[in-house]
C-alpha cells in the first residue's frame, strides 16, 4: 500500500465520519487546518463516508457547510469509482440520509452514473416514497426525461415505474403515474416485460388496478411470450386474474359498441 493510502487513524475526519462520531466530527470541523471535504485514497469525502454508513447526524453537520455560495463541502463530489454521497446513501438503503442530501441547496440529481444506475430507479425499487417525491420534484424542473430513465442495480433493471410495480410499491407507482405520459406506461425492461406484467406476476393487485386505470396494455407480450394474464394465472393470483378478465370484457364491450354505432 502506498504511503498516501495508509489508514489515517482514529483522529482523521474521514474515520470519525465513517464511524458516526458526531461530537468528534464537530470538534474536528472547528479546526482551521482540517478540510471538511478531504478525500481518502478512494476519493471519498467525509460526507460520502457518513452517508454510506447512514450517520444522519454527521451528514447534517457536514451539510451545514454545503449551503454557501462558496461551499466548503461539495455535496456532489464523486469518488474514484464514480459514486456520490447520494448514491452511497441510496445503495445502503439509508432513506433518511438521502432525503437530507436532496434538501441540500446545491444537490445535482442529473448526474450520469456508470452502468446506468439512477437515483430515481434505486429509490423506486426500494419503495422509498419520500425520496421518490423529492427526486420527482427536482427532476421535473431540471431533467424530466429522467422520470422514465432505465436503471440498473445489482439485481434490478428497468424504468422507475417498472421497478416500483415489480416491488408492489403502490404509493410510488401512484406518484410516478401522475407525471408519466400515456405512451411511457408500457415501456419494457430488457426482457420485454411491462410494469403491468411485473405487477401481475407478483400478485400486486393494488398496483395492477392503478395501471389498468391508466389504460396499460393488457395484451403486451414479453420476449418469452408471457403476458400479464398468463403470469397472474401461473402465480395463482386470483384477484389479479379477475381484474384482467374484467378489463378484457370492458374492452370487448367497447369494440362491440363501436361496431354497432358505426361511423358518423
Amino acid at each position: 500500500m502506498a504511503d498516501d493510502e495508509q489508514d489515517p487513524g482514529p483522529f482523521h475526519l474521514g474515520s470519525a465520519a465513517t464511524n458516526g462520531h458526531t461530537e468528534l466530527v464537530e470538534l474536528l470541523l472547528a479546526e482551521e487546518d482540517i478540510s471538511p471535504d478531504e478525500v481518502n485514497h478512494r476519493g471519498q469525502t467525509p460526507l460520502y463516508l457518513a452517508a454510506s454508513n447512514g450517520h444522519i447526524e454527521v451528514v447534517e453537520l457536514l451539510l451545514e457547510l454545503a449551503t454557501d455560495d462558496s461551499p466548503k463541502v461539495d455535496v456532489n463530489k464523486t469518488s474514484k469509482d464514480g459514486s456520490t454521497p447520494l448514491k452511497a446513501a441510496l445503495s445502503g438503503g439509508h432513506a433518511v440520509v438521502a432525503e437530507a442530501l436532496l434538501r441540500a441547496k446545491n444537490i445535482d440529481v442529473g448526474i450520469e452514473y456508470r452502468e446506468n444506475w439512477t437515483p430515481l430507479g434505486a429509490a423506486s425499487a426500494d419503495g422509498q416514497l419520500k425520496v421518490v417525491k423529492a427526486l420527482v420534484r427536482l427532476l421535473r424542473a431540471s431533467k424530466p426525461e429522467a422520470l422514465n430513465q432505465k436503471h440498473r442495480g445489482e439485481s434490478t433493471e428497468g424504468t422507475p415505474l417498472f421497478l416500483a410495480s415489480d416491488g408492489g410499491h403502490t404509493k410510488v407507482v401512484e406518484l410516478l403515474l401522475r407525471y408519466l405520459p400515456q405512451e411511457k406506461i408500457d415501456e419494457t425492461n430488457n426482457g420485454g416485460r411491462t410494469a403491468l406484467l411485473a405487477a401481475a406476476a407478483n400478485g400486486h393487485a393494488d398496483v395492477v388496478a392503478l395501471l389498468l386505470a391508466k389504460n396499460a396494455k393488457t395484451d403486451e407480450q414479453a420476449d418469452d411470450g408471457m403476458t400479464a394474464l398468463k403470469a397472474a394465472m401461473l402465480g395463482g393470483h386470483a384477484a389479479v386474474v379477475k381484474q384482467l378478465f374484467k378489463k378484457d370484457k370492458e374492452k370487448k364491450r367497447g369494440r362491440a359498441s363501436n361496431l354497432v354505432s358505426g361511423p358518423d
